[in-house]
């Protein structure tokens, strides 16, 4: 009878360790039900989900989702999902995105939109530098001209965008610049 008593107390201890083991929250996908597609894992970003992020980003940013986000947190660092606030995991959960998926999207954005600028900035330099090879009777200069003409594409696509991505986001530039730049009043 002894052993009974300590084997029962044994596994209700055992039962307990592992209750307080588990987490209540699974911060590494969403919590898939019927509505939910899988997230996507590509570099690339496709027009689904670019539309689904900008809503979801006003709404981020009216319920001041952004204020409990550390400054410091990465998406480079280690368990980068843990060290966000219960409240922005479970609000991502909820809106069938991962904390990281939705992070790289709001980079990968900013990141198109500065490619877009670089573009055309490139464009009008190159523009400059082709008036100006023209004009040159030094061949060597023409030569240098040439050279900065051919480094302005790889300037300009220092992040790696893909014209798709350019093309995609071209098409909605406005409304991207703005729901990135929005802010709350406080």
């Amino acid at each position: 009878m002894r052993y009974k008593k300590q084997i029962i107390l044994i596994l209700a201890f055992l039962l307990v360790l592992k209750v307080l083991s588990c987490r209540l929250v699974d911060y590494d996908t969403p919590i898939y039900d019927s509505k939910c597609q899988p997230m996507s894992t590509l570099v690339v970003i496709n027009e689904q989900e670019l539309n689904s992020f900008l809503k979801l980003w006003q709404e981020y940013m009216n319920k001041g989702l952004y204020k409990d986000v550390p400054d410091k947190v990465s998406l480079l660092s280690e368990n980068f999902t843990e060290k966000l606030p219960v409240r922005v995991n479970v609000w991502l959960n909820k809106n069938c995105w991962t904390a990281e998926r939705f992070y790289y999207v709001e980079q990968r954005l900013q990141a198109i939109l500065r490619t877009i600028y670089l573009k055309q900035h490139a464009d009008e330099v190159k523009k400059v530098l082709s008036e100006q090879m023209e004009q040159e009777k030094d061949e060597d200069r023409i030569a240098t001209y040439q050279d900065m003409i051919n480094k302005q594409d790889e300037i300009a696509n220092i992040e790696n965008v893909t014209d798709a991505e350019i093309n995609l986001v071209k098409k909605m530039q406005k409304q991207a610049e703005l729901v990135l730049k929005m802010r709350p009043a406080d």
